[in-house]
């Protein structure tokens, strides 16, 4: 059973069929997942794709967490969110560190 990880997001102009097509030509070991799956970048369809689909790789969590921040804008929002689902271990900010 593989752990499931989202570590990057990107805006581009074409369909999930366009992508799909794109991503099926070339060598076969090119892409380390063998599945794409796919959710609006809205925080109540993030939320019910991470409680879905688990296990998560931690670096998933955090990419996932800190994209839903930047393209919403609504930091204190996304913490709720996760912390419902059971994720509280994210940091709304970089830790402090002492010299």
């Amino acid at each position: 059973m593989g752990v499931a990880a989202l570590l990057g997001f990107i805006r581009i102009q074409l369909t999930l069929g366009e992508l799909l097509t794109i991503r099926a030509s070339g060598v076969k070991d090119k892409w380390e997942a063998v599945k794409v799956d796919t959710a609006k970048m809205e925080l109540d369809k993030i939320e019910s794709f991470v409680r879905d689909y688990e296990p998560w790789a931690p670096s998933g969590l955090v990419c996932i967490f800190h994209t839903l921040i930047t393209i919403l804008g609504k930091p204190i929002a996304v913490h709720r969110a996760f912390e419902q689902i059971g994720v509280k271990k994210i940091a709304l900010e970089a830790p402090r560190l002492s010299t």
